[in-house]
């Protein structure tokens, strides 16, 4: 029964990433780099539920070149910050640029 509950969890994410739209229309088209770009997250704030926020001013600064590794426990936000880096979700606060 516990495969069953994670089908659904894992189906009903996919319905999240499938309802989302294709592209961000006001986007802009960028150049290939020859360097890596820094990665900056300024005040970020996202929750799934308005009252419990997942971050809450949440800064991040990544080099050029750098690596980080993201390692926590499943719901603890790993994969929505990875969402929100890629562009898949949208801060409700803050400014996320590379």
């Amino acid at each position: 029964i516990e495969y069953y509950y994670d089908l659904m969890a894992a189906s009903d994410k996919l319905g999240h990433l499938l309802d989302l739209e294709l592209e961000n229309p006001t986007g802009e088209q960028l150049g290939r780099r020859k360097q890596g770009a820094e990665i900056m997250m300024q005040n970020v704030s996202f929750g799934y539920d308005p009252h419990h926020g997942l971050f809450k001013n949440f800064q991040l600064t990544l080099a050029p070149g750098e690596r980080v590794a993201l390692d926590a426990r499943s719901g603890h936000g790993c994969t929505t910050l990875t969402e929100l880096l890629f562009g898949l979700r949208t801060p409700q606060h803050g400014l996320i640029t590379i």
